[in-house]
């Protein structure tokens, strides 16, 4: 199976990559390759919209792993929303998700964003 990997600005540094398929050994190369530019230029936020993906591998795992490394090292925010329970069962597995921000729709991170963003007006500083 293939996979397809949309890529909306959220604002400025908030981008939600909504992705439908596998993310597998032959197609992890998509999504890095749509992802890591975005990482490069300076997102500080990274949703992964996950309601399409069916299967994912080791590869796929690696690729989502390196994207969350990447945000860790500028002190970005890496999210995952809509996972599939086959999806979701790989990284529970892994046990992966207690590290990870997860969240069951695309309102609960925006809900948790606008949070954020307020905590950081209410100290004075500038939001996301």
């Amino acid at each position: 199976m293939s996979l397809k990997v949309n890529v909306e600005e959220k604002s400025g540094d908030v981008f939600v990559f909504t992705m439908a398929g596998s993310i597998d050994s032959d197609t992890y190369k998509i999504l890095d390759d749509k992802v890591m530019p975005i990482l490069d230029a300076g997102a500080k936020v990274a949703i992964f919209d996950m309601g399409g993906v069916e299967y994912i591998s080791s590869m796929g795992l690696n690729t989502i792993f390196k994207v969350q490394r990447s945000l860790d090292k500028t002190n970005g925010t890496f999210m995952m929303t809509n996972i599939q329970p086959q999806v979701k069962k790989v990284f529970d597995i892994v046990k992966a998700l207690p590290s990870m921000k997860v969240f069951e729709t695309i309102e609960e991170v925006d809900a948790y964003l606008y949070k954020i963003q307020q905590d950081e007006l209410e100290k004075g500083n500038r939001p996301l």
